[in-house]
């Protein structure tokens, strides 16, 4: 697993994230997972840039991820989503989820479906503190 510090996801920018959403959807396994893991820090240790950020890409990617016919991608795209309701609850991110419900993808609406139960789970801790 990759370990990052918020230190060093203090130079977080939207270049760095579109060369992780596309390294998320490379067809070399090991860099998808490595990308989606490095994507779920991101969102863990700078909420505060991500919130600012368009992520409706970088969430389809991940939503196609969690859909994908491997297991171990689909774990790291879900974990990304989990970190991603926990840390970066926002309107566009919720718009960004829900896009896919309309899809025939079962397995792409289910993913979109998760993301939003966590969002809803993430946002209820917060009123409940």
């Amino acid at each position: 697993m990759i370990h990052h510090t918020a230190a060093t996801c203090g130079v977080v920018d939207v270049g760095l994230l579109h060369r992780l959403q596309e390294a998320s959807l490379n067809l070399r396994s090991a860099m998808s997972k490595n990308a989606l893991l490095a994507l779920a820090e991101c969102f863990e240790f700078a909420p505060d840039k991500m919130a600012d950020l368009d992520l409706s890409t970088v969430v389809e990617s991940i939503l196609n991820r969690a859909a994908c016919e491997k297991k171990f991608l689909r774990d790291a795209a879900d974990h990304a989503l989990a970190k991603l309701a926990a840390y970066v609850p926002t309107a566009r991110v919720l718009t960004a989820l829900t896009s896919v419900a309309g899809s025939k993808n079962s397995k792409l609406c289910v993913a979109g479906c998760n993301g939003t139960v966590w969002m809803d789970m993430a946002c209820f801790s917060l009123l409940v503190k």
